[in-house]
Formats: structure tokens, sequence, C-alpha cells
């Protein structure tokens, strides 16, 4: 996922997809 682009939106970023990861119950690669 290239979601994470700027440093602001990246700690977001990755709660959301640690909010996914829980969902999918898969492990991204952050």
């Amino acid at each position: 996922d290239q979601l994470c682009t700027t440093e602001e939106s990246r700690q977001e970023c990755l709660q959301v997809l640690a909010d996914n990861k829980a969902e999918w119950g898969e492990e991204e690669d952050l």
C-alpha cells in the first residue's frame, strides 16, 4: 500500500493499516 507519502499522514496511515491488518488477518510489510 503506497498510501503513506508524508510523514504526517504516515502515523495515521500506519494506524489504518494496523486496523486493516487485524481485519484481514494478514501481515502487511510496513
